[in-house]
């Protein structure tokens, strides 16, 4: 475990190497929190949620580790990632998902007085989840939302405008739901354009608050086989990440829990 300063909270970051990548030790309601001071504070700051995937694209991306190691916040998304710092003497308190800090934080955001945007998600999801998050919180936070075309992250005209939108509606924090690593590097290029103090990757949760994709049951969940769930509403898009990620993943933790008693 490392503490390295936290930023804009008076307490030290305590983070946990799993494979190369450090995650934050926080519960969920902790991790809401520090998001929510971040996005009251001062600069620029990234919130990220890698799983199994994303360690691994680390591991063989440099500007992925990169863009991994500067996120101020840093949560485990998969609950592998929780079993793995266990077996590895790193223990994490818990799964901190995405799907679950998101709207968790909308919420305090708004109860806090502060700005959110919601960039990326299905036509309309976005809209809807805005919607039902406002009417959770009492009040609304939302300034703007953007569902861009696909390969826009290509089209420096649309770049620009976008960029131009975020700035005019000044939000404290943009959350950025485009499927990794594409919304990693999208938030990465739009916080040098814009300063907006938080942004944080969602994936689709958009689309689980909207209704129109269903999370798996809570029993899946509290038992690590979310990642079961999806793969088999999408097995033709997952089935080979997924595959990969099983031959590779557990021999990797493996490999790291048997070299560190010989390093010691």
């Amino acid at each position: 475990m490392t503490e390295p300063p936290s930023p804009d909270t008076a307490t030290p970051r305590r983070t946990v190497d799993v494979l190369g990548v450090h995650f934050d030790a926080l519960t969920i309601p902790e991790a809401v929190h520090r998001l929510v001071t971040l996005a009251s504070g001062t600069g620029s700051h990234l919130v990220l949620t890698p799983n199994v995937d994303h360690v691994l694209r680390a591991r063989r991306d440099p500007a992925f580790a990169a863009l991994c190691a500067s996120g101020s916040l840093v949560i485990a998304d998969g609950q592998p990632i929780v079993w793995a710092a266990r077996l590895l003497g790193r223990p994490l308190p818990e799964r901190v998902a995405g799907s679950d800090v998101m709207p968790r934080s909308v919420v305090a955001a708004a109860r806090a007085g502060l700005r959110y945007y919601f960039l990326g998600g299905n036509p309309g999801d976005a809209a809807r989840a805005a919607a039902i998050l406002a009417a959770e919180a009492g009040r609304d936070g939302l300034c703007g939302v953007d569902v861009p075309p696909f390969g826009f992250e290509h089209d420096a005209e649309y770049l620009a405008g976008l960029i131009g939108r975020i700035r005019a509606a000044r939000p404290q924090i943009v959350y950025v739901g485009l499927g990794s690593p594409k919304q990693e590097f999208v938030m990465q290029r739009l916080q040098a354009a814009t300063g907006v103090p938080v942004f944080m990757a969602v994936g689709v949760t958009f689309s689980f608050v909207a209704g129109t994709v269903r999370r798996a049951p809570r029993l899946l969940r509290r038992v690590g086989l979310e990642w079961l769930w999806r793969l088999l509403c999408e097995p033709r898009r997952l089935w080979r990440r997924y595959a990969q990620n099983l031959a590779v993943f557990p021999w990797l933790v493996l490999r790291e829990r048997l070299r560190r008693p010989r390093a010691r």
